[in-house]
């Protein structure tokens, strides 16, 4: 498959390079491209389909949900929901994910299942052709993160994990500062995802899900964070030490689930990483989103809409407006399109695996997890 070329988020090739050399190709004059969605309202009333059919060049064609889904993270409902997604997308209810897998029409795949079970849907639509849109994170072991690795690199697909977090233009902006070297030798990284305004409507902790998620809250978005804290350095962990507790959640606490965590991270290139993550019960409009770093000439601060830089004694802030959602979803397209590598692949995906699996295995043992 062509790797090459490279345009804006909102820029078109006009052609579909990237669907050719899948297995699942279509006609290079039309650049289309078939959204098959496998996995319905799980895990949230929230799904990317919709974000991915914004693009001019996308439509979904076909929509299932998978077999044997755990009860809790439906939330309540059924098959009359499934049918009514669908028909959003003016398509029937597909009974057979399979069917989907199968149709020379579809050539992305939007996968919305719990974490546990995504390797195996994964290695099906790879084996099928299909590129796939991951929701976050990628799975619960390291086990099956690298089984999603191999199948994807076997196939030659291309699978975008959901770490929206990385398009909200202020974390660019960050980005981009820190790679410049304006602010020096990274020294500490302050990474904070902890969303508000629970408990969920009709969610209830279990161990059901909790087996299904790989945790609790920490599972939840802390892989947000780690994903951040892994672009923004630019380096690997090496060692990682965490607290977790529950403090907001009796359901949680019943069935042994973390609501709040706290993660410190040493990395490779010497910076010292700290994550805050979890849910809290608070009904602010504003979750606990920022990143802070400092460097040996320099401090920047960042909200997702918001880039504050220390420049001598001034305090210096520029706000946007960003939709970093729609700009990933336009993103991944795009990369498919033009046959360019995955904005967020695989390897990140299974790097905040492997951090947040580091966490959990330090919190039980009170110890630091070398890797």
């Amino acid at each position: 498959m062509s790797r090459r070329g490279r345009v804006g988020w909102h820029g078109r090739t006009g052609q579909a390079a990237g669907l050719v050399g899948a297995r699942c190709a279509v006609n290079p004059r039309e650049v289309t491209v078939g959204i098959g969605v496998i996995g319905i309202g799980v895990r949230g009333r929230h799904a990317h389909e919709h974000l991915l059919a914004e693009h001019p060049a996308a439509k979904v064609r076909a929509v299932a949900q998978y077999p044997n889904v755990t009860p809790e993270l439906l939330e309540g409902r059924g098959r009359d929901s499934w049918e009514k997604h669908a028909a959003r997308f003016s398509v029937k209810l597909t009974d057979d994910y399979r069917e989907v897998l199968a149709r020379d029409d579809v050539h992305v795949i939007s996968l919305m299942t719990e974490p546990s079970l995504t390797a195996k849907y994964v290695e099906e639509a790879a084996a099928a052709g299909k590129h796939i849109f991951l929701d976050k994170p990628m799975a619960t072991t390291m086990e099956d993160s690298e089984r999603i690795v191999r199948a994807v690199e076997a196939s030659g697909v291309t699978l975008m994990v959901a770490f929206n977090y990385r398009y909200a233009f202020p974390y660019r902006e960050m980005k981009r500062r820190i790679d410049a070297g304006e602010i020096g030798d990274l020294r500490i990284v302050s990474v904070d995802v902890c969303l508000n305004k629970g408990p969920l409507p009709e969610f209830t902790a279990s161990e059901s899900y909790r087996n299904a998620f790989g945790g609790g809250e920490v599972a939840n978005f802390g892989c947000y964070a780690a994903d951040l804290l892994l672009w923004l350095t630019g380096s690997q962990p090496r060692s990682v030490f965490a607290t977790m507790a529950t403090r907001f959640y009796e359901d949680y606490r019943a069935t042994g689930m973390e609501d709040i965590g706290q993660i410190s991270v040493k990395m490779e290139n010497g910076a010292i990483g700290n994550i805050l993550t979890g849910r809290t019960t608070t009904q602010s409009p504003w979750p606990i989103e920022a990143v802070e770093v400092v460097g040996t000439r320099g401090f920047l601060r960042a909200t997702p809409n918001c880039t504050f830089r220390i420049e001598g004694k001034q305090v210096l802030e520029t706000a946007y407006g960003t939709n970093r959602v729609q700009w990933m979803a336009f993103d991944f397209i795009d990369a498919v399109l033009e046959g360019r590598p995955s904005p967020v692949s695989e390897h990140d995906g299974l790097a905040a695996v492997q951090l947040i699996a580091a966490a959990y295995g330090s919190a039980e043992t009170g110890e630091p997890i070398y890797l």
